[in-house]
């Protein structure tokens, strides 16, 4: 990572977006009706979705870019 700024956001994101998974979870678990749990399970489809474009960033390479543009399109 060029900066430590940009590391450290990166990070921050990460524990953010694990964060947010984990309440969609228990949504998904727990949700009184079938449409909290479809909502739930597509906002960890969504967030799981940012989370390889945050290791995209991480690690520099178009690879991870690609498997996002497959699993949006999915």
């Amino acid at each position: 990572m060029s900066t430590t700024i940009v590391g450290n956001a990166i990070w921050f994101t990460f524990v953010c977006l694990a964060l947010a998974m984990a309440c969609a979870t228990v949504r998904l678990a727990i949700g009184p009706g079938a449409r909290d749990r479809v909502l739930a399970f597509d906002t960890m489809y969504i967030i799981g979705v940012m989370m390889v474009l945050l290791m995209a960033l991480r690690s520099g390479t178009s690879v991870y870019f690609d498997v996002a543009l497959l699993m949006a399109l999915f």
